[in-house]
């Protein structure tokens, strides 16, 4: 029998998993060559995400209610999931499977997600138990073996070009790294006390992230900015024996998280076509992972026709009304009635 239950420390391993993992794979073009002035946007980042996450410390948030606020919510979980596979796909492709075929490794990693979903919430936390000592781990050894080619000469000044570009990054980072309205969907699975557990991941995100961030620009400086993924770059001029590089670990420990974000976004897509029609329930999930597929295929093979930046506003814009907003507004209706 599939359990849909999760505690609340698994909703916040999730949480941690699911902000890390877009990271390794923002490029340095989508960056403007610019990754000092990203150590301060991702700050901004993460004040950002916990104002937007005040829904999280309340009750009776409940999303899937109302079928018109699930199917906004689908169509949003369609899109993050294409957007992610595509980033993922994109960084396979260009660094450690340069001849892979990104179409056939966008669908199996969608499958793989699919797989994780079909198994439940319980599943998804334990999975996310599993990974996340890993991801530690393997994030740790990255970091202290970078140390050894710190280079404080290559320090870059921040906002040497002015502010335009620490803004842009602001919101590069803030619409990858969404993932609030997956863990509002969570909650309503969960039991435990939340607040304090979820602050104390996002701060251990926070500095993880910052390190990363500091290690790319101390010891690469300039040499990140000609570098399509910087923080893998790191990764792989790193050295510690008797590994020659450390881009192994870096991949199969951002890979794990990425499969685990993308299979809660697929759990929340499974739960809000359950709840919008209980008759066609299969139908509708069927038909939502299609149109998922197709929209990944899309992305992949017309980005640039698309327009990159367009992606990146929408999923911030996206972001900010699906966390903030429409989970206010449902709290403020279900307060209303209960006062009745």
């Amino acid at each position: 029998m599939i359990n849909n239950k999760i505690s609340s420390s698994q909703l916040a391993v999730l949480s941690f998993l699911m902000f890390m993992a877009p990271l390794a794979f923002i490029r340095s073009d989508d960056l403007n060559n610019n990754i000092t002035d990203s150590v301060f946007s991702f700050i901004t980042v993460v004040l950002i995400t916990l104002l937007l996450s005040i829904p999280l410390f309340m009750k009776n948030v409940i999303i899937v209610e109302n079928k018109f606020i699930s199917l906004l919510y689908s169509l949003y979980f369609v899109f993050i999931i294409a957007t992610d596979i595509t980033a993922v796909t994109k960084m396979l492709t260009n660094t450690v499977i340069p001849d892979g075929n990104g179409i056939f490794m966008a669908l199996s990693t969608l499958l793989i997600a699919i797989y994780g979903a079909v198994k439940g919430t319980e599943a998804v936390g334990r999975g996310a138990d599993i990974i996340f000592p890993f991801f530690l781990l393997g994030a740790f050894f990255i970091i202290l073996s970078a140390l050894q080619i710190i280079r404080p000469e290559e320090y870059v000044i921040p906002f040497e070009n002015g502010y335009e570009d620490y803004f842009d990054n602001t919101v590069l980072i803030l619409s990858a790294v969404s993932f609030i309205p997956m863990t509002i969907i969570l909650k309503e699975n969960s039991n435990g006390k939340f607040t304090i557990k979820y602050i104390i991941f996002i701060t251990a995100a926070l500095i993880i992230g910052l390190i990363f961030l500091l290690e790319t620009q101390f010891c690469l400086g300039y040499y990140a900015l000609t570098q399509q993924y910087p923080i893998y770059t790191l990764s792989a001029v790193t050295k510690a024996e008797p590994l020659k590089r450390l881009d192994l670990i870096f991949t199969v420990i951002f890979l794990m998280a990425s499969v685990i974000r993308m299979s809660v976004s697929v759990l929340c897509l499974f739960k809000l076509a359950g709840k919008y029609s209980k008759r066609h329930t299969g139908a509708l999930r069927i038909a939502s992972l299609f149109f998922t597929a197709a929209l990944t295929v899309l992305f992949l093979c017309f980005e640039e026709t698309i327009g990159f930046q367009l992606t990146v506003y929408l999923r911030a814009a996206m972001l900010f009304i699906f966390s903030l907003p429409i989970p206010l507004i449902i709290k403020l209706i279900n307060k209303g009635r209960a006062a009745k």
